[in-house]
This record gives C-alpha cells, structure tokens and sequence, in this order.
C-alpha cells in the first residue's frame, strides 16, 4: 500500500510518455484518472492509519550510495505531518486532472501534458515521505523540473518561455542554499536520516565553526540555509518574482503546483525541521521578518494588478507568508493546518479563474470582462465561497486556521509578534479589498467584451464542475472537520512528529484571550470590502476628470500616477533582480570572468606563461652549446652551486626539485 501510493504516479507517467501515442487520449485519461483515484484512495488509508491510528511507518528499502564514510538509504517515512501531505497531494491532483479533461482536451500536446502531470506528482510524493534528506533534496529538484517543463508547456510562447527560465534560475538559488544546508548537516551529525539527526539535536546546540576570522554556530547556519531553500520554493519576498509569472502555464497547472503543493513545498520544509528551528531563536525571528513582509506586500500587489490569475497569484504569496510567520512563533501545527486549508480554497479560486478565462476566450484582463453575474451564475458562486475562505469569513475553511495565526501571534507578547500581527491583520483588510475588487470587475460591472466574446461564454462541463463543487464543499467544512484534531486543546494528533517548545507553546493563551480580541481580524476584512464600497459609490458621481482636476490643483496628480504604477510593478523587484541583478551578473560573468580573467589573466599566467618561459630558458641554454668542454664544465660548477645555495635556504623537497631540473636542463643541452 505504501509504495503503491508513491511509485504508482511514477509508473503511469512513464506508461503515458512511451505509450501515449498508441492508446490515444481516452486512453492516457482513463489511465492517469483511474491511477490519481486510486492514490487518493491509499492516501485515505495512509492517513486513517498513520494520522488516526498513530501507526508511524518507515520502510527501507535499498542502499543508494555505500561509501564506508558516507552512507545513504532510499527509505519512506510516513507520519503525521506527511500522511497530511499525502491526503492534500492526492486529492488536489485527482480534481486537477478531472478538470483537464475537459479544459485541455482540444490542446494537441494533450499526452504530454498529462505525462507531466503525473511525473510532478510523483517527484513531490517522493518529497515528503522521504525518510532522509538527500532522498528529499531528488524529489525537491524533481519538482523543480517539472515545473520548468508545466510552466512552458506552451513553449512556442515567448512569454512561457521566460517565465520557465525564471522560474528555475530563482528556483536555483534556493536549490544551492538547500545544498549547503544538506552539507552542513552532515558536518555536523554525520547522516542525512530525519531520525538521526532530530534525537541527536540536543547534543550539538553548542557546535561553533571558524571561518573568516569569526565563529560561527553551525545549527543557525544550518537554518538560515534552511530557510533561504525554503523561501525560494515558497516565493517569498525577494525570491517571489517567478511566481505571478508562472502563471504563463495552462490554469489547471497554476491549481495543482503554484496554489496547492510545489509552492508549499517550503512550509513543508521548516515544519519538518522543526526540531532543528526550535534551538536558533534567532533565524525564527528572520523567518518572522521575511514572513510577515510577503504576507503584507503580496497582498498590497494583489489589490493593483489587473490579471485575474496574477491576483490569485500574490494571495498566495501572502498566504505562504502567513504560513511562514507562524512558523517563525513555533506555531508548526497551526501552519499545517493552514497549508491543509489553503490548498482546496486556493486550488477552487484558480479553477474558478480557469473557467472565467475558458468562457472568455483566453482573456486574463479583468477590464475587458465585466457583467458574467448572469453568464456565469455557477462560478460566480464558486468564486464567492473560494472568496470568502480566503477572506476567513466566520465558519468557513479558512476562519480555523487564519484567524488562530493571529490569535497566537497577538498572545505571544513580544515585539516581534506585535509586528506580525499589524502586518497580518493590515494583509486581512487588503485580501478583502483585492478579492471584492476582482469579484466586482468580473461579475457586477457592465460588460465591456466584444459580441464574439459574448457569443462563445457559457458555463464549464461535467468534468470541470465536478472538481470545483467538491472543492467549494470542502472550502466550507473541511476547516471545521480537522480544527480539533490539527490545533484543539490538549490534541495528540501530532505525537512526535513535530516539536515545540513548552517555552514557546500559546495555545493556551488563545484558548482563554479576551472574545472582543478575536473580532479584530473579521473588523479589518469588513473594512476592506466597505472601503472598496465607497469608492464603487464615489466613482459613479466622480469620473476620473474630477480626480484628476483634483490631483492637479494638489499638485499630486503624478505622485498619485508613479505611486500606482510602482505598486502594479510590485515595487519594481522584476526590475531590479532581473535587469540589475541577473543581467548584471551574466555581464559579468562573459565580459570580465570569461574574457578578461579566464581567457585572458589566467591564460597568460598559465599556459601561456609557462611555454613563453620554457621557450625563452632553453633558448639561453642552447647559446652554451659552443662544443667546448670547459664551456659544459663551467655550466655544471655554476648549477651545482646554485644547489648548495638552494640547500642551505630551502627544504630538501626544494633541493631535489633543483636537482632533477638540473638533470634536465643537462639532458636537453646534450641533445641540443
């Protein structure tokens, strides 16, 4: 059952990709659904026994790599945290395949599109229930590469390929920093194994390094490695610039790894080391500054774009970094249960945005839409509920678990914890904001689409339906189904599988906080949507003449522009990381390391030196081939005491070095 449940995805990619064009696309569909069912289908066993039960798994299964000093087993590790992860892979990618039947099944790469499908599911199957890190790190660049191929899937589109590249050079930098980590690691515990290394943290808090002329703790190296792996896969701030990109990929994509699994590959990461995290206090407090930033400025972006994927493509990145900073407050169950939320609100609003675009002929920009209220009546309820979750609305999915990070943030009583929760809580009013601005530009506004477009709208079919009303049912009760079990008072759920201190455990002070404290959240999400509501009011008296009548007599009319402009080019990080940044270092990287150090500095200190100077020696030498015997005489008393010289300063490594040059040199004269 087990294995089955991760190899089995890997087995239908491969059948897909050999024998895709001979079963044809009814049977690839046939065969990638029925596979993705009957994983979910073990994923419920998996979680029933693992989760419910309490029966931890763990299976070795080869030795890979048999070193003597190094060792590395390919094993599964099935506990709670992954089990979890289990359920929210299989059950998002079985709805995103069902909903590609029918959104993709005009696309003439319809096989191979499939094929990567399933392949990203294995590669991030294998991600979490590895049982080392190194087995980890296979499935992490794994799905890395599927996303490069899903991204560009389309690749005979400029844009997808950019996106693509993107994706995997900030991808990269994140990849090289897991690695150092992972190298790290293995300095310190000598084994790669979960097991081993989380019984032995206690043994090595201590543990300093010098480098540099200054000492360094290795377990805070470690971690902030760690994290820095972490944000790029997760889009933080600063690493986020490849995700609103990604969104070049088909819709069902988009659902499946930029919503649901591959960006929460990095929660995953710190929740699972968060026995590691639990001893550096000081790379928690860096993980809540990142944190909170995304979680704030995402959302700040989201409410200036004007493609509805993009939206939907910040909200994420702000609710990653909800994730993040209640990582950093050790609150690693109440961040698992937001990442368990999150994937079936987020994966109906980007299947919802799929169906928007579907009826709208492929078109992204909110301003040509407008008026599908009565087109679109079923996804305009899909959207509302995927909506409201976001927003925490009360007793949907998302109040259990957004609401509790804020709770425990404002109970932590420290300067940090006070800082995430302004920046939460403004993040709530602005997610309210951008969500009641896309419904509105959508669905309520007058139509503003061509009579073509208006021909061609109508609703999804069975196939895509069907995925979307199971996630809005789940965006609805799922919350209030595992609130108990995840984050409840005195829950065993978790057994040993995560670690948090008793010194940083605020459960109880949630439990027990003040009522009127908890609304604060729910009165900044109202605030959004009745400030949007004003200026929906204000703009049908005021045309945009008046503001700008307005501005210029201020004399702000072109702040209020460039201040725009600069939050729609989300703080001009594209800019300066793409054309400062990567541009400049490939500069670099041609014209002064290629071309002035390696073919020109090196080449002339090096070979170039070398046969210049062995030229020009044996040149002189051969001038004392005159054929006299006291010239050759001469040549020798005038070596040999060179050597005496060279032996009375030097080693006599040195001094033998001297004399097989001398012997050289003789030989080559008698030649000459």
């Amino acid at each position: 059952m087990y294995l089955s449940a991760i190899f089995l995805t890997l087995v239908s990619g491969f059948f897909i990709l050999l024998t895709g064009n001979f079963i044809g696309s009814i049977g690839v569909t046939i065969l990638s659904l029925t596979t993705l069912i009957i994983n979910t289908l073990l994923s419920l066993m998996i979680f029933y026994e693992v989760a419910l039960c309490g029966s931890v798994c763990c299976l070795e299964l080869f030795k890979w790599i048999d070193l003597g000093f190094m060792n590395v087993d390919i094993g599964l590790f099935f506990d709670q945290i992954t089990s979890i992860m289990l359920l929210i892979i299989c059950f998002i990618s079985m709805f995103v395949h069902m909903y590609s039947i029918e959104y993709m099944q005009m696309d003439p790469s319809y096989i191979r599109y499939m094929a990567y499908l399933a392949l990203f599911t294995f590669f991030m199957l294998l991600l979490v229930s590895a049982d080392n890190f190194i087995q980890m790190f296979i499935g992490w660049e794994g799905v890395g590469l599927s996303s490069y191929l899903l991204i560009s899937f389309w690749y005979t589109r400029i844009l997808a390929n950019k996106a693509a590249i993107k994706a995997m050079l900030v991808n990269r930098l994140g990849d090289i920093c897991l690695l150092i980590s992972i190298s790290l690691i293995y300095i310190i515990f000598v084994s790669f194994k979960y097991t081993v290394i989380f019984s032995l943290i206690d043994n090595f808090i201590g543990y300093h390094i010098f480098l540099f002329g200054m000492n360094f703790n290795l377990l805070n190296l470690c971690g902030l490695f760690l994290f820095l792996g972490a944000m790029g896969k997760s889009a933080q701030i600063g690493l986020h610039i490849w995700l609103p990109e990604a969104m070049e990929g088909p819709t069902p994509v988009s659902a499946l790894i930029h919503a649901a699994t591959m960006v929460t590959a990095g929660v995953f990461l710190i929740i699972r080391c968060s026995f590691i995290f639990e001893y550096i206090p000081n790379i928690l407090f860096f993980i809540a500054l990142i944190g909170g930033l995304t979680c704030f400025l995402s959302s700040v972006f989201a409410s200036f774009q004007f493609d509805i994927k993009k939206i939907v493509a910040y909200s994420t990145c702000s609710q990653l970094g909800y994730m993040f900073f209640s990582c950093s407050l050790s609150n690693y169950n109440i961040a698992l249960f937001h990442l368990f939320n999150h994937a079936f609100f987020k994966a109906l609003l980007f299947l919802s945005m799929g169906s928007i675009i579907h009826a709208m002929s492929d078109e992204q920009d909110f301003r040509k839409m407008g008026g599908l209220l009565n087109l679109l009546p079923f996804t305009y309820v899909m959207v509302i509920i995927g909506s409201l979750s976001l927003l925490a609305m009360p007793y949907l999915t998302g109040f259990y678990s957004k609401d509790f990070i804020l709770e425990s943030a404002i109970y932590r009583y420290s300067l940090d914890s006070f800082y995430l929760y302004i920046l939460g809580v403004t993040a709530a009013f602005f997610t309210a904001l951008y969500s009641t601005r896309l419904i509105y530009w959508v669905f309520i506004t007058p139509a503003n689409f061509f009579k073509s477009v208006l021909i061609n709208i109508h609703e999804p079919g069975f196939f895509m339906m069907l995925p979307m009303f199971f996630l809005s049912f789940c965006s609805i009760y799922i919350g209030f189904f595992f609130s108990d079990s995840f984050i409840g008072l005195g829950t065993f759920f978790w057994n040993n599988s995560i670690y948090i201190s008793i010194l940083n455990y605020t459960n109880f002070d949630v439990e027990f906080g003040l009522f009127l404290l908890k609304f604060i959240p729910l009165v900044f999400t109202i605030l959004g949507i009745y400030c949007f509501y004003i200026y929906v009011e204000n703009s049908e008296y005021y045309d945009i003449n008046f503001f700008r009548n307005y501005f210029i007599c201020k004399k702000w009319y072109r702040i209020y522009i460039l201040l725009y402009k600069f939050f729609n080019k989300a703080m001009m990080f594209d800019y300066f990381f793409i054309n400062k940044m990567f541009y400049g270092l490939m500069k670099f990287s041609y014209y002064k390391a290629y071309k002035y150090y390696e073919k020109g500095l090196f080449e002339y200190i090096g070979p170039i030196f070398i046969y210049m100077f062995i030229f020009y020696f044996f040149k002189v030498i051969s001038k004392f081939n005159t054929g006299l015997v006291y010239n050759y005489i001469e040549l020798i008393i005038s070596f040999f005491l060179l050597f005496i010289l060279i032996f009375q300063y030097t080693n006599m490594m040195l001094l033998y070095f001297a004399l097989y040059f001398f012997l050289f040199a003789f030989y080559i004269i008698t030649l000459v």
